[in-house]
């Protein structure tokens, strides 16, 4: 029988649909952009994007698991949005269809699916996971986590607490710039290994903005082209950039938040450039 996984992430919620007996790779794949940490930041469930689009996917998602006669495994959820106020909600309408209960997906889970996007075999380097919620740092050994120091600095919940006008207001930017160069000044390292990865989702929708993230090969984030692509960021309506021919809709709205941590990562890692990874469709 096949098997139909479902994931809850800030951004999407996943279906993938697997047979047991087929090792080549799921039967079918579905993602709906839900934003559900945005949801919950504006306390405000019931908005287009928010819980009444989870009973919309929710429909979707089950009936294509019924179409292919597949059983529900446990549902999990990313671990940016464990913390989040609208998780309460999303359970009492799962336990409502009988559904497999959440279950809060560890992020040395999530970090182990990052990982795999990685070709090269680096027996050390620096990760840097630019997340919805958080931005952690994991220094690398041997393809295990040495060690996480982790900063409140999600691209998302950064975007909600310093951007509020469209565009920008300066003092609203000068703001977020101000507590990330706070932020970062409390990290102490006393050696940076020479090898840095990041992995972030809307880190990558700025690469393919930036025209930096080819189909095959590494995704880059320069400091010149950022430099570049800041005043455009700074000073256009979101909808503009949202139509911009290689922005990511689901994205534009946090562009701006993801450029100026990319800015003060690389001036903090003393980097004029940086490979990003998106992080996994299934965890985000």
């Amino acid at each position: 029988m096949n098997r139909a996984g479902i994931h809850i992430g800030p951004v999407y919620a996943s279906l993938t649909l697997t047979d047991p007996e087929n090792t080549s790779g799921p039967v079918v794949q579905m993602r709906i952009a839900l934003h559900l940490l945005r949801a919950g930041l504006l306390r405000n469930p019931e908005e287009p994007n928010g819980f009444t689009r989870v009973e919309q996917a929710f429909d979707e998602f089950l009936t294509l698991a019924e179409k292919h006669s597949a059983v529900i495994a446990p549902i999990t959820v990313a671990a940016d949005l464990a913390n989040a106020e609208i998780l309460a909600l999303v359970r009492l309408y799962l336990k409502k269809l009988n559904l497999p209960p959440l279950t809060i997906r560890e992020f040395a889970t999530e970090f182990a699916q990052m990982q795999q996007q990685v070709s090269d075999l680096t027996p050390e380097y620096l990760a840097v996971v630019a997340g919805e919620d958080q931005l952690r740092f994991i220094k690398v050994k041997q393809r295990q986590p040495e060690f996480i120091l982790t900063l409140p600095c999600g691209i998302i919940t950064l975007t909600h607490k310093f951007i509020q006008d469209d565009p920008p207001e300066p003092s609203e930017i000068i703001a977020l710039r101000d507590h990330l160069s706070a932020e970062f000044d409390r990290l102490q390292w006393q050696q940076l290994p020479e090898r840095i990865l990041t992995f972030s989702t809307a880190g990558l929708a700025l690469a393919k903005l930036i025209g930096n993230a080819p189909p095959t090969g590494n995704s880059i984030i320069t400091k010149a082209r950022l430099r570049d692509l800041l005043p455009e960021l700074s000073h256009n309506y979101r909808n503009q950039i949202a139509r911009h021919p290689q922005a990511d809709p689901d994205f534009s709205d946090y562009l701006l938040t993801t450029a100026l941590l990319y800015e003060h990562l690389l001036d903090y890692l003393d980097r004029d450039r940086v490979i990003v990874y998106g992080q996994s469709i299934a965890t985000r």
